[in-house]
């Protein structure tokens, strides 16, 4: 017999975008993401590395997501983090590979920028969630 196949594919992030809109998504924020992690240049190439970097931050709870799909420009995944709201950004650039290689963390809302050590990156995203509660951080230039 003949085969068929059907398939199904939900962005849930755009459903959630929607349901915020229309104000019927409800609860207190706690499972937005902190941030959206993208890349420059060949992303194909650095897809390995901002899984890795997705994995580091989930394992010290960092909501975390990265750009779906093979978008090599920057600024239209810059516009889906805008889209979807998120307030940071993850740059990984080929440079980021080398050792003591850094990652930019951009902020959606104020317009700064931070160069941050690959390794250093869930601290600093631990460091701004405490700073929210009290003095603000430097974190940004």
């Amino acid at each position: 017999g003949e085969r068929c196949a059907a398939g199904l594919s939900v962005r849930v992030s755009r459903l959630l975008l929607h349901l915020r809109a229309s104000g019927r998504a409800g609860g207190d924020g706690a499972n937005e993401l902190e941030c959206l992690v993208c890349s420059t240049g060949d992303g194909g190439h650095l897809a390995r590395l901002r899984m890795e970097c997705i994995a580091l931050l989930w394992r010290e709870g960092v909501r975390a997501d990265l750009c779906h799909g093979h978008q090599s420009d920057l600024s239209a995944q810059m516009a889906s983090a805008a889209l979807l709201g998120v307030p940071q950004v993850v740059v990984v650039r080929p440079d980021s590979l080398e050792p003591g290689g850094t990652v930019l963390v951009k902020s959606m809302r104020r317009k700064e920028e931070a160069e941050v050590p690959l390794t250093e990156l869930a601290r600093f995203f631990l460091a701004r969630r405490g700073s929210r509660r009290g003095a603000l951080g430097t974190h940004f230039r």
